[in-house]
């Protein structure tokens, strides 16, 4: 199975001030909508007391075409790719944006980004989204 540069994924995440890089993805690894590939994780290092709570909410420009399952809206402005975009993840399940998450006690919250095919057609390109969140301590 030959491949060019045009089989693969290029991603940037933006999370904390820096940019999450994704693994090249060969496009043959998604097949169907809902499939996922080149998963990153990553994590938010929280700097405070141990004994203080700590609530997460995630605010992102959610796909409109794939609703509840922590898909973000693909916003690359040139070659962008047709068919995929990203996917949240926290303990394995997609985050679900807008919604306040009670982490506990936690110094870290481990997250997971990955491609997901939103469209039965998909073409090679760029996939940039970029998700924003808001800590409440108690």
């Amino acid at each position: 199975m030959g491949s060019s540069n045009l089989d693969y994924l290029d991603n940037h995440f933006l999370y904390v001030g820096d940019n999450l890089q994704f693994p090249p993805t060969n496009l043959n690894e998604l097949e169907q909508v809902g499939d996922t590939t080149g998963g990153t994780p990553f994590a938010l290092q929280l700097d405070c007391n141990s004994a203080v709570g700590v609530k997460l909410r995630l605010n992102g420009n959610e796909s409109a075409a794939i609703k509840d399952k922590g898909v973000l809206k693909n916003d690359a402005r040139h070659n962008r790719t047709r068919g995929i975009a990203d996917q949240l993840l926290y303990q394995n399940a997609p985050v679900m944006f807008h919604i306040e998450i009670d982490m506990g006690t936690a110094a870290e919250i481990p997250l997971h980004a990955r491609y997901y095919q939103t469209q039965h057609r998909v073409a090679a390109g760029e996939v940039n989204a970029v998700a924003t969140y808001t800590l409440t301590y108690y």
